[in-house]
This record gives C-alpha cells, structure tokens and sequence, in this order.
C-alpha cells in the first residue's frame, strides 16, 4: 500500500510534458478579426435601458449570416472599412452644414463599436432626432446594416436592369415614385421572383404582405432622393431589410404591444379590447401609415427608418406607445366602429412625432419576451397531448374518408352508367325529334292537298247540281207553257160558248 503512495507521489512531482511552440499571429489578422467580433465583449445588463437592448440586438441581428443573400449572383465578402475610410476622407468638417456631423464621421470611423460598450445610447438617439446628413446617410447605413454581399459581377446590375423592364411597367401604376425608385424596384422584384423560381410576380403578389410593401417601396423611394448613393447599393439595402423583416416575429411583436399597452393604461387597453377592434390589424395599420409620405413629411419618415435600422423592428412599440399615450382621451371617448375607423384613420398619426418623448418610452421588453416564449412553450405541451388525440381522430377520420370514397367510386360508377343512358336517350330523342318534324311537314303538305281536292269535289258537286236545276226548270217551264197554252185554249173555248 505505501508503495503505490509512494508511486503515485512520485509521478505528481515529475514535470509535465512540454507544450508545443506557441504559433505566431498576425497582427494584421488579429486586428481584422477583433474588428469583425467587435461584439464579444457587448453585454447587456439589467439596468440597461431598452434602446441599448435594441441596439445591440439589431447589431447582432445584421451579423447573423442568414441575412446575407445565398444566391449564385453574389459573392459574400467582409465589410469593407477600407472603402468607408475613404468616402470619409472627401467630407471636410469645415465645409459641413450639419452641426452634428462630427458625431457620424466618429461613428463611422468607430469601427470596434465602441459606442455600445460605452453604453452612448443616449447620444446617439439625441443625433438621430437631429437628424443623419444626407451625405452620410449611405454610409451610415453600409456601416450599420452590414452589408456583406455584392453582385459577383459588374455588369450583373445592368443585366437585371435591363431584365426586369417588364416590372418597370407594373410600377408605372403606382403614383409619386421617382423614376429611380422604379428601376430599383423593378430589379428587386424581378432578383426576387428569379430566385424563387415562381411564376410571373404582378402587383397583387407582390401586396400580399403590404407592410412589408410599404416598408421597401417607402425606404426605396426615400434613398433614391440620394444623390450619392448608387442604385446596387440601394438594391443591397432593400434585400437587407426584407431580410430584417423576414427574421421579425410578428406574434412576439403584436404580444409585446398588446402587453407594454396594458401595463402602460390598463383601463384603455381594457376598452379597445371590449369593443372587439382587431388590435393585429390595427397595429400592422399604423405600421404601413408611418412610411406613407401623405401622412409625414420627408424629414420624419427618414427618422423612423433611421431608428429602425439602427435599433431594429421594435421601436415601433415605442412609437405605437406613444400615439395611444397622445390620443387617450379620444380613444377612450369612442367605440365600436368609429374606435377602429379612428385607429386606422389620419387623425390618429395627425399628432406632430416629439421623438424625444418617443425615445424615452420605457417598457419590460425582457418580461414581455419570457412571457411569449413561455406561452409558446407551454402551448407545445399542449399541443403535445392533444396531437395523441389529434392522431385517434386522424385515424377515425381515415376509415370514414375510405369508406366515402367507396361510396364516391360506387355513385361514379352510378353517374357512368346514368351518362350512358341519357346519352342513348338524347340520341333517341333527336330522333324521334327528327322524325317528328318530318311528320310534321308531311302532314302540312297532306293537309294542303285534302284542302284542294276538298274544293274541287265541292265544285263538282255545284255544277252538277246547278245542271239538275236547270233541267228542273226546263221542265218545269214546259209545264208552266203548257198550262198557259191549255188555259188560253180553255179561255178561247169559253169566250166562243158565251158568245153564242
């Protein structure tokens, strides 16, 4: 027993083996790989307000890889920040307009994100509200949207230009559009229908999801009022923010609105929910509304899409908490019919947008998420049991439809027999139609010739009575001359035997 102690000891005391050399990193290569994972060290804390949540989360979301298009026409690269060093390089402070655009060059030329490790979020959303130069714009969204894809070959885009001039004519019909805004348009539609490898997509596929249209139709005709930014560039946004879209949950969406809404007024939410409105349809309503340049103007429309794109889907809740904050008191003076009309309606977005106040809208975004996902879940248990019961049924369901068929093959057979004899019995029926007429105008032209040979008997029949007549007459007239010549004789005989 001390032996193998003393074994045991021994071998702990000896020296491990030696480690292999230490490879020798690039700087270059660290320094691009700490700049691409420049999000490793971003974490979020408890107390963190909800627009840095936002914020890191849409970050995290334009880095995921399933929002970089798969098809053979691109070519997945790294950001270039190369490229948005030299943009910059051309934009002189001195010459700027803008007195906040110190704040973006910063922000673009911060490549390690440091803005969310500061936790800056506040500064940042100040500089949103003042508003991106138009300049900048561009470049601020390359940098934020992460566009990691471009066509593999120049003259791609003038090929899907050129391409897609058939949808150039649907989008005709579609008022206040720039002309370059349609030619975009036109190659999304026509890239998006070739890589589904569907049918022809008119105007009504491609409104199936109108908030998704108004999204790419407003954000396309926005973009292309700049200048400096070029049509595939526009055309990369536009398949970045579908894609944006396309990853939103929209139930998780309308759950958190309905629940920061009654934690905000319970009393109000209790209302609209009384009077039956569709709050879903409401929501996605207002949505569509925010990006309708009949209802804002220019200015604020870009606000809402920049804030969308740097802090993601979600602060529409913030917005949506806001209008009902600004129209409680006609919300809750109005129900029924006119409640939903006015939901839905102009005067609802009329308020002029304070986005100070819209920044500052607080609400349990973590809470409401568990609570979703909890529901979800506890919806998949049961779902769990009631797919066993579903499967019984199925089963039921299966021996009645074999039984329904048979019944169906018996009543076709049925219906096959019943069409071959009212085929033989409209066959006959022409017939017996056609022999019918044929009687029918033999018995006219018999009727015609009774008619005739009636009238030529009666004729016969006058003149050989009219022939008994006159003999008649004759006749009776010899007799009359007769009877005359014996009374004359008569007459005469008496006149000679008075006269002697």
């Amino acid at each position: 027993m001390s032996a193998e102690i003393n074994s045991i000891s021994n071998s702990v005391e000896e020296s491990p083996p030696a480690l292999p050399p230490r490879r020798k990193s690039n700087s270059n290569n660290s320094k691009e790989n700490h700049s691409m994972n420049s999000t490793k060290n971003i974490k979020i804390d408890l107390d963190d307000k909800v627009s840095q949540i936002l914020a890191i989360r849409q970050y995290e979301l334009c880095n995921l890889p399933q929002l970089n298009e798969i098809s053979d026409l691109f070519s997945i690269t790294n950001v270039d920040e190369q490229k948005l060093k030299q943009d910059l390089k051309q934009y002189k402070l001195n010459e700027s307009s803008f007195d906040n655009e110190t704040f973006w060059i910063k922000y673009l030329d911060d490549l390690k994100n440091d803005w969310l490790r500061k936790k800056e979020i506040d500064e940042f959303e100040s500089e949103i509200i003042k508003g991106i130069p138009d300049n900048l714009r561009y470049l601020v969204y390359i940098k934020s949207l992460q566009i990691r894809y471009k066509l593999s070959n120049k003259s791609s885009f003038e090929t899907l230009t050129n391409e897609s001039k058939f949808y150039r004519q649907d989008l005709d019909a579609i008022q206040n559009l720039s002309p370059r805004a349609k030619s975009v348009l036109a190659v999304y539609r026509y890239f998006k229908n070739k890589n589904l490898n569907s049918k022809e997509m008119d105007i009504q596929t491609y409104n199936e999801d109108s908030t998704l249209n108004s999204l790419i139709t407003g954000f396309c005709d926005l973009l292309s009022n700049v200048s400096e930014l070029a049509e595939e560039d526009l055309f990369y946004f536009l398949l970045k923010i579908e894609k944006m879209y396309e990853h939103l949950n929209k139930d998780e969406l309308h759950y958190k609105i309905n629940r920061s809404l009654e934690v905000e007024d319970t009393k109000l939410f209790e209302h609209i929910t009384s009077q039956g409105v569709n709050l879903f349809h409401s929501y996605n309503s207002i949505i569509i509304n925010l990006f309708n340049n009949n209802y804002f103007d220019r200015v604020e429309i870009f606000k809402i899409f920049d804030f969308i794109i740097l802090e993601g889907f979600d602060f529409v809740i913030k917005i949506i908490l806001y209008l009902f904050k600004m129209n409680k008191e006609k919300l809750a003076n109005v129900s029924g019919d006119e409640l939903m009309e006015y939901m839905r309606s102009k005067d609802f977005l009329n308020n002029e947008f304070d986005f100070q106040q819209i920044v500052q809208q607080e609400f349990q975004l973590i809470k409401f998420e568990n609570e979703f996902y909890l529901i979800s879940a506890n919806s998949l248990n049961n779902n769990n049991n009631e797919l066993m019961k579903l499967k019984e049924i199925n089963q039921d369901l299966k021996l009645k439809i074999e039984d329904l068929n048979n019944k169906i093959n018996n009543l076709q057979i049925t219906h096959d027999e019943i069409s071959v004899q009212s085929k033989d019995y409209t066959e006959n029926l022409d017939k017996a139609k056609a022999e019918n007429a044929e009687l029918q105008s033999l018995k006219k032209e018999l009727d015609l010739k009774y008619e005739q040979l009636t009238m030529k008997e009666n004729l016969n029949n006058t003149i050989k009575a009219n022939k008994e007549f006159s003999e008649r007459n004759s006749e009776l007239e010899q007799q009359i001359n007769g009877a005359n010549n014996s009374i004359k004789e008569l007459k005469s005989k008496l006149a000679k035997k008075k006269s002697v």
